[in-house]
């Protein structure tokens, strides 16, 4: 593990439903929303990629994504639940890194 942003809150849910609907049907309710804390991480080193991990309280909220560079996974952290460069902390590191 490279860094880590442990207890990151973020909302799953609230898609409006997508696709056809037959004339004069009743229009699908958007999905339910469920707040959660995540812990986020990114593993990996330049020979191989970067996977930017997050961990839910269920596997339905897990996952994972690769991608080549680090600042690419570092910019999708950002993207997708909001982690900023201050939240990082190195792994096992207590504290936040330093900005660069």
């Amino acid at each position: 593990m490279i860094k880590q942003a442990l207890g990151i809150p973020v909302t799953f849910g609230g898609e409006e439903p997508v696709g056809w609907l037959p004339n004069g049907a009743a229009r699908p309710q958007p999905s339910s929303k469920v707040p959660v804390f995540l812990d986020v991480s990114i593993e990996g080193d330049d020979r191989v990629g970067y996977l930017l991990c997050w961990d839910g309280p269920a596997t339905e909220l897990s996952g994972d994504l690769w991608y080549e560079r680090l600042e690419d996974a570092e910019a999708a952290a950002y993207e997708h639940f909001g982690v900023g460069a201050g939240d990082w902390r190195a792994a096992g590191q207590g504290d936040p890194e330093e900005p660069a």
